[in-house]
């Protein structure tokens, strides 16, 4: 499995989660580092005196995404619990085929903005470099694959019995959802991403992240509310269950129903539940609202080497490293 850190929305590699974003422009080795090297690589909503928007400026991009975005938001922390799962050190030299071409993991790193790779299996880490001045102690953003750890956290509390069936709708467990679009949607179109919701992903993303989680440009942050969001997003496009259509909303509405049937935050819910079972080292993080909801489709930061473990879990189906292997 491959855990990866680089700038920008980047497909899954193989079977391992890779830290995404998007608009990348292409880079090689005999080009400019337009990543902020000159700088120390600043972190921040970008230069002084220009508009907050740190998407703007590529050279704020590799310190935000490897834990400025903690000085700039509201966060939870996800606390380890008292036994580290073991990565045992196993280097290797790796190669992939591309294109009728033998290439190594190293010319890969060379050849993408890349600042994190570790591969590992069955418990012991085959490669692990970092770029651009990052450590392995550096927490780094996950994007989207906060979703699937949403999933896993709803899986969790099915298995616990909190959730008594997918096929309710979560206007059962959220009393703030009933009568709302998303309260009534059943939660397995919302796992699906099949809710029938009139959303556009491309189109409608800054009607969903600025009053969550980014805030306007002129007071960031301010008055962010993610289930004020959800609750007032009215319009159907058709009934769940017909079609796929990719939006930060069906994540969202999952994290409000984790929220009402634990009673407690998704940071602590996952600390007790998920980062502790998978003998995680180091804290993680998920950014929130100016209220302290979690911005559960996005915003979950951790070390590589705890993304290693989360992963190794997952191709476990669900056993501890240390245990047996797959």
């Amino acid at each position: 499995m491959i855990s990866s850190a680089g700038i920008g929305r980047r497909r899954l590699l193989e079977t391992l989660a890779v830290l995404p974003s998007a608009g990348v422009p292409s880079i090689g080795l005999a080009e400019p580092d337009p990543w902020g090297a000159a700088k120390g690589y600043p972190t921040g909503w970008g230069p002084s005196g220009q508009m907050p928007r740190w998407e703007a400026y590529t050279e704020y991009r590799v310190g935000n995404f490897s834990g400025g975005y903690e000085t700039m938001f509201r966060h939870r922390v996800i606390e380890p619990g008292s036994t580290v799962a073991p990565l045992a050190a196993s280097p290797q030299s790796i190669s992939y085929s591309w294109r009728g071409q033998r290439r190594t993991a190293d010319e890969y790193l060379a050849g993408s903005p890349i600042y994190g790779l570790l591969i590992a299996r069955k418990g012991a880490i085959l490669f692990e470099r970092y770029r651009m001045d990052r450590q392995p102690d550096m927490r780094l953003q996950s994007w989207s694959m906060a979703k699937s750890v949403t999933s896993l956290l709803v899986g969790i509390a099915i298995d616990r019995g909190l959730i008594r069936s997918i096929d309710e709708t979560p206007e059962k467990y959220v009393a703030s959802l009933r009568g709302t679009l998303h309260g009534g949607i059943p939660m397995r179109h919302l796992l699906n991403m099949s809710s029938g919701v009139e959303v556009n992903h491309e189109r409608d993303s800054s009607r969903i992240d600025v009053p969550a989680l980014l805030g306007a440009p002129a007071a960031r942050t301010v008055g962010t509310d993610v289930e004020k969001v959800v609750r007032e997003w009215n319009v159907a496009r058709e009934a769940p269950g017909r079609h796929f259509n990719y939006t930060e909303l069906c994540p969202l509405t999952m994290g409000m129903v984790i929220r009402a049937v634990s009673g407690q935050s998704l940071a602590d819910f996952a600390a007790r539940h998920l980062w502790s079972a998978i003998g995680a080292e180091a804290r993680a993080t998920w950014l929130t609202d100016s209220l302290g909801k979690e911005y559960n489709c996005v915003g979950f930061a951790a070390t590589l080497r705890d993304w290693a473990r989360l992963a190794q879990m997952i191709a476990q189906r669900g056993t501890k490293i240390g245990r047996a292997h797959v």
